[in-house]
């Protein structure tokens, strides 16, 4: 759910046809392009008691005249934590 919305969404209403919101912005990271690669680090605490969740990402970009809006949006990516 984004802000009570089942997830996913399509984008189309706000000018991204083919988009959709897979995930919801319970957080938000901003990394600047260095070179054609941006990258953004999460620390997640090392607490056993978080073996198997899982946490969700999706990657958003500018990107002028791929769409009315100019942004387009990576695939999802779902990472399930473990312990060594």
């Amino acid at each position: 759910m984004a802000s009570g919305i089942p997830l996913p969404i399509a984008l189309d209403a706000i000018g991204m046809p083919g988009c959709s919101l897979l995930v919801s912005q319970d957080a938000v990271a901003f990394a600047a392009n260095v070179g054609g690669t941006a990258t953004a680090t999460f620390y997640l605490p090392t607490a056993p008691s978080l073996a198997g969740l899982q946490v969700h990402f999706q990657g958003a970009a500018y990107e002028p005249g791929a769409n009315a809006l100019s942004v387009v949006v990576s695939n999802g990516l779902t990472l399930t934590l473990g312990v060594r």
